[in-house]
């Protein structure tokens, strides 16, 4: 049996999709469409050096703030470099010294410039003193540089130091610790925690695709789930998705809401109501399709949330 491929103009197939929005089923449209959150933000650390880990702060489940020490890998001789290039960037005894030798050719300068300029004395003796003054001055701004070179040095063995401990890039929960006292890490290979921020999450929806007339990046949402159901959640849909791909979902879109108490968490399920204007938009969401967990590695700090 021989079998025909047929090809439909660009129009035809338009006007098609538009009658099946059009024909949206009325019961359908009385049920929620279904979701999964997904964290606002999610990361995996790892260190930024070789060390050994001395201590561990934090443990899973543990809400963290920005900047909070997580690890302290062992750095003694790097503090030990680091204390003595400060104390070598603070100490001007030498400087002092000099400041005041200065000074005195200064006054001396001074004195023989007008005794010079009365004739009392000849140029040459004046021009020894100058060229005296001159090189106390230069001994001076010698020594300043050196102490700003110690102090660059300072920063440099700080910075360092800095790097055998381990920081929250931003605030959230250390959903997963993934290292123990005593092992050693290894930059962008061995991962240190999973830290997740749910101050605001993200629901996915993969709903038919005859509600895509009725989708729009900015309608506001209400978010309910099964575990609260006494308790709306606040948002806006934030992006759309549409793929074309055989066999795949074909339309989709995520909302963001506000989550204050942390009580939306990443895989629950969720029943989101999009209300455009005075009416809502519901229907039932097909099974939605898993995808590739949005995790960042980073040594420190986070890449900005993507819609």
């Amino acid at each position: 049996m021989k079998k025909y491929t047929l090809f439909f103009p660009a129009a035809a197939v338009a006007a098609l999709v538009a009658l099946l929005v059009q024909a949206a089923p009325a019961d359908e449209a009385a049920k929620p469409l279904g979701g999964t959150v997904k964290a606002y933000r999610s990361s995996y650390l790892n260190a930024r050096t070789i060390g050994n880990v001395s201590v561990i702060y934090v443990d899973e489940g543990q809400f963290v703030e920005k900047g909070q020490p997580l690890l302290q890998m062992d750095d003694t001789l790097e503090q030990a470099n680091y204390n003595l290039a400060k104390s070598q960037s603070e100490d001007k005894t030498a400087l002092e010294a000099a400041e005041a030798f200065r000074d005195q050719r200064k006054r001396e300068l001074d004195r023989n410039e007008k005794l010079w300029k009365k004739g009392t004395i000849e140029k040459a003796s004046y021009e020894v003193v100058k060229y005296a003054y001159t090189a106390a001055d230069i001994d001076v701004r010698a020594k300043q540089a050196h102490l700003d070179q110690l102090a660059d040095l300072a920063a440099y063995r700080k910075a360092a130091a800095d790097q055998y401990e381990v920081r929250a890039p931003f605030a959230g929960i250390i959903v997963e610790k993934l290292i123990e006292v005593g092992e050693t890490t290894y930059p962008l290979d061995k991962r240190l925690f999973h830290l997740v921020d749910i101050s605001k999450v993200y629901v996915e929806v993969y709903p038919d695709i005859t509600f895509l007339k009725k989708i729009k990046v900015g309608l506001p949402v209400r978010v309910t789930t099964e575990l609260y159901p006494q308790k709306e959640f606040h948002g806006r849909v934030s992006s759309i998705s549409v793929s074309t791909e055989i066999g795949g979902e074909n339309f989709g879109f995520k909302v963001l809401a506000d989550n204050p108490d942390g009580l939306l968490l990443p895989e629950m399920k969720a029943s989101v109501t999009i209300e455009a204007g005075k009416e809502s938009v519901q229907a039932p969401a097909a099974a939605p399709e898993k995808g590739e967990e949005e995790d960042a590695e980073t040594p420190q700090k986070a890449e900005e949330p993507a819609e």
